[in-house]
């Protein structure tokens, strides 16, 4: 079972907030609403968030600041920028120093900031299974070493185990097709150690 995604919004405005969470709650998303820094962090502390919508004037410490905190601290969650007084400078601090996900201009429409929010979503569950297929497939590739390691040659009987994936960095290739890639290298990887239990071939991909 899928678990529900949560968006934590940090604005020192409590009537927004309180529209926000009465607009929202039949979203299949989790709102989490805090007034300040402080009950953010305690928050960010204590829940699994996956992404922060946040007011870059706040007291004490800007929305960019707060961003770029979180960007070191919890570097999975993504960050949305909220303002109502944008200027270019805001929005390249923001964006340089918070890596901000999107810039929202205040007054944002309900409709905009939904969207914003389930594409952020969508983006950040894509992202997870590509984290996740990524830890699998180092694993499998471990364990087939070690075997390799231990009785040289076998892997090759079973089957060709050098990964066929696309560099990451090719800024060409979108998510959905290295998300795809490493699962096919996971099921073929799948196919050596069942091939290695049974003592048959691996078949041909």
């Amino acid at each position: 079972m899928t678990m529900q995604q949560t968006v934590l919004f940090i604005d020192d405005d409590a009537n927004l907030l309180a529209g926000i969470g009465r607009t929202m709650r039949r979203e299949p998303f989790r709102i989490l609403c805090v007034e300040t820094i402080e009950l953010a962090r305690t928050t960010l502390g204590a829940e699994r968030v996956d992404l922060v919508v946040c007011d870059e004037h706040l007291p004490g410490t800007s929305g960019s600041e707060f961003l770029a905190e979180i960007r070191e601290s919890h570097p999975s969650t993504l960050r949305v920028m909220l303002t109502g007084q944008a200027t270019l400078g805001a929005v390249v601090h923001a964006i340089n120093a918070g890596e901000v996900f999107r810039f929202l201009l205040k007054p944002c429409g309900h409709g905009e900031l939904v969207e914003t929010i389930r594409h952020a979503l969508a983006h950040k569950m894509l992202m997870d299974r590509c984290r996740h297929a990524l830890r699998t497939l180092k694993l499998q590739n471990e364990i087939l070493q070690e075997i390799e390691r231990q009785h040289p040659g076998i892997t090759a009987r079973a089957g060709d185990t050098d990964p066929n994936i696309s560099d990451p960095a090719d800024s060409s290739m979108s998510p959905e097709t290295l998300v795809s890639e490493i699962s096919a290298e996971i099921e073929r990887s799948s196919g050596v150690f069942k091939s290695l239990g049974t003592g048959k071939p691996a078949a041909s991909p």
